[in-house]
């Protein structure tokens, strides 16, 4: 979910960390979401404001965190490579997994649910941001949480598509 607001990326028209990255918007569209699922739409809430908070308000770029209100971009300005920026990025990294677990969710990854079909969106963000030359690298130091997330997911990847194939198989 946390890169859901770049989405921006590759729609025609929209501002790079405009209305995606609003948390007035993220907000108001998650109210639904709030309602059908209660607490369990937190982690995923927190996953999307993080990205505008965490990811892009910290470091250079600003982002339109009051969009529609206001259209001013809003910036701490601490550059990417710094260490307070990997600092930062690290215990967010650590704040997830801790959730995933108190959550329950972590295990949730394992078992093969048609849901997690949804893990391609992170897993292709990730191998994206490696791979795309107009992308921003990922200071080295926040390798290791990038690939460990990208194993747990493709894991999970792996077990629901082989149980869809299994599936499939059975009812032909």
């Amino acid at each position: 979910m946390s890169v859901l607001p770049d989405i921006d990326l590759i729609i025609p028209g929209l501002r790079h960390r405009g209305l995606t990255h609003s948390l007035i918007i993220q907000t108001i569209a998650f109210i639904p979401i709030f309602l059908y699922y209660k607490k369990q739409a937190a982690p995923p809430y927190v996953a999307i404001i993080q990205h505008s908070l965490i990811g892009d308000y910290i470091t250079n770029g600003g982002v339109q965190i009051f969009s529609p209100i206001l259209s001013k971009s809003f910036v701490i300005g601490i550059p990417l490579r710094s260490i307070e920026n990997i600092i930062i990025e690290s215990s967010s990294f650590l704040l997830a997994a801790i959730l995933m677990i108190l959550t329950k969710d972590l295990p949730k990854l394992f078992k093969p649910e048609k849901k997690n079909i949804f893990l391609i969106v992170p897993s292709g963000a990730i191998l994206l941001s490696a791979i795309m030359p107009l992308s921003v690298a990922a200071p080295i130091e926040l390798l290791v949480p990038h690939i460990f997330l990208l194993g747990l997911f493709s894991l999970s990847l792996l077990g629901t598509f082989s149980a869809i194939l299994a599936t499939m198989n059975k009812t032909h």
